[in-house]
């Protein structure tokens, strides 16, 4: 699945629904910064843009990102988690380590149990800094590459896959144990 096919989803939804533009647009490239790892945001009552700015002390310079595709897909490692990630040095640990992508909440143990494949919009850096700003777009861009993916799948595979409700009912699987 190609980048430029996320960006053509992306766009032409919000064409086709434009009362979603405000909520899953992409924001502005100067709400995407990131802080060296041992700058910890100072005020937690006030945003970035109040009392971190744009100080190149603490910002890392990165170079510049392609204007022609705005998505990035990544292919790799999710780590789950029970809370919110804000701390750079653990993020960069993890990274380093298992080579992981991102942190996320809303799946943590579902693969326990089930077995899925997880599609992440990454949305801030999982550090003192959390932004909210790119939630929206995160959440679109995911919802574009899921329903690419699911394109991508033939039918027939799909028919020949077990119905979670037959896993259950053969003792494979219970959603009661927990």
């Amino acid at each position: 699945i190609y980048d430029r096919r996320i960006d053509f989803k992306v766009e032409e939804t919000l064409k086709r629904y434009d009362n979603l533009t405000e909520k899953y647009q992409r924001p502005d490239a100067h709400y995407d910064r990131l802080y060296r790892s041992d700058y910890i945001h100072p005020e937690p009552d006030l945003q970035c843009e109040e009392c971190c700015g744009n100080d190149e002390e603490h910002l890392l310079e990165r170079k510049e990102r392609s204007a022609r595709f705005k998505v990035k897909v990544h292919h790799g490692l999710i780590a789950s988690s029970n809370m919110l990630l804000k701390n750079a040095g653990v993020r960069d640990k993890w990274a380093a380590k298992a080579g992981v992508l991102c942190f996320e909440m809303e799946a943590a143990g579902l693969m326990n149990d089930f077995p899925c494949v997880v599609v992440r919009g990454i949305c801030d850096y999982a550090d003192s800094h959390k932004n909210d700003k790119w939630q929206g777009y995160a959440a679109m861009t995911a919802a574009a590459y899921a329903k690419e993916l699911l394109e991508e799948i033939p039918i027939t595979t799909v028919k020949e896959q077990a119905r979670i409700v037959d896993i259950e009912n053969k003792g494979q699987l219970s959603f009661y144990d927990h």
